[in-house]
């Protein structure tokens, strides 16, 4: 408690201190947090930053657990000890391995869905399932394993664009787009928490990286408006 004291002196005098404990899932680490990271440690040095990489439901007992500061996951993560900000939605995409995709060129129709042999994360399917009918054939926290099973040709998988980009440019999984579906990501905070100066830096690091993907790349992330922020 005596070091965080003396992190907060030192942040009300102009130099950002202390420790953040940030937790996130697979996809959004590869989008912007090595980033994030470079950038604290080039210009906050006194900011330390524990990052946590796991899927939405670990992350969010990790948060609930006061294991966490501050992390990012699905908007429909909430739990009433936390609070969210809406971040931002990114398209769901369909893959496969190249030889087994027998669908049209072009995105992928929620009807069509439902025939499949698909895989998604635990969250997904849990939502999905009350909108659809699906071939659930397993639920899959793991991204790795996913991808694995994927290669294998054991089915299809419904994830994030960014979490398969990699693999989808380099020619190893097919993919399209499922019209109409996103899924949102928001920043959440315990509510019984102070915020740190340091964690409002993290947040306003993350804010700045989200407008950037935006603007940029607004064929896959799209802002959040309102209170419409649920997939």
């Amino acid at each position: 408690m005596s070091q965080e004291l003396a992190d907060e002196v030192r942040s009300m005098v102009g130099h950002p201190a202390g420790l953040v404990r940030f937790g996130f899932p697979p996809s959004v680490g590869m989008l912007f947090v090595g980033r994030i990271l470079a950038e604290c440690v080039s210009r906050f040095p006194s900011v330390k930053l524990h990052l946590v990489e796991n899927v939405s439901p670990a992350v969010r007992e990790a948060l609930i657990d006061n294991r966490l500061d501050m992390a990012i996951m699905s908007c429909r993560s909430g739990h009433e000890s936390l609070k969210c900000v809406p971040l931002f939605h990114e398209q769901l995409w369909l893959f496969a391995a190249p030889d087994l995709w027998t669908l049209p060129p072009g995105p992928v129709s929620m009807d069509a869905l439902q025939e499949l042999p698909v895989m998604l994360a635990s969250f997904l399917m849990q939502h999905l399932e009350n909108r659809m009918p699906l071939r659930v054939m397993a639920a899959v926290d793991a991204l790795p394993l996913a991808r694995e099973a994927l290669f294998e040709r054991a089915g299809y998988g419904i994830f994030p664009y960014s979490a398969l980009e990699r693999e989808f440019k380099r020619g190893e999984l097919y993919g399209a787009p499922i019209s109409g579906l996103t899924v949102s990501r928001g920043l959440f905070f315990r509510k019984d928490r102070t915020t740190s100066n340091a964690m409002r830096l993290v947040e306003d690091q993350v804010k700045a990286r989200v407008s950037m993907l935006i603007a940029q790349r607004n064929d896959m992330f799209q802002e959040v408006l309102g209170d419409d922020y649920i997939v």
